[in-house]
């Protein structure tokens, strides 16, 4: 599904699934680039999570609110679904926090998602739109 990844985006990705396998003791099987959602968290064999993965360079004081995609969010309540278990979606800043939010309450803490532009970095695509929730950083809870 992602269209603009770089090994560098890649490696950020693999640092914050290392953090989030050792804060919760499981081990986070990535899906792949056709895969509708990043990671599956797996214990003793089983599907015990789904994790959606972001990394932001910025502080995570800078901004009151994180930009989440609605089609990542359906993905990942769908794979949530699929497997009867938690789906999060998780974001670390660049001053090392992380944070996560249970992708149910995404939509009823953020409000009416909103189309919006791409304005920092752009990448020279006229459709680089999305439809995003602005989910206030302050309703997500910390990694351990």
């Amino acid at each position: 599904m992602p269209l603009y990844v770089t090994p560098e985006d890649e490696a950020r990705e693999r640092e914050i699934a290392d953090a989030l396998e050792k804060a919760y003791r499981c081990e986070l099987v990535k899906l792949g680039k056709k895969g509708k959602v990043d990671y599956l968290a797996v214990r003793g064999g089983r599907v015990v999570a789904v994790f959606e993965i972001k990394a932001r360079q910025d502080k995570s004081v800078t901004f009151d609110t994180l930009w989440i995609e609605t089609a990542k969010v359906a993905f990942l309540d769908a794979a949530a679904h699929f497997f009867d278990v938690p789906g999060f979606f998780v974001a670390r800043w660049g001053d090392g926090v992380i944070k996560l939010i249970d992708a149910g309450r995404v939509d009823a803490v953020s409000g009416e998602p909103e189309w919006v532009d791409r304005t920092r970095n752009p990448r020279g695509d006229a459709n680089d739109r999305d439809e995003v929730y602005l989910c206030p950083i302050d309703q997500m809870r910390g990694v351990k």
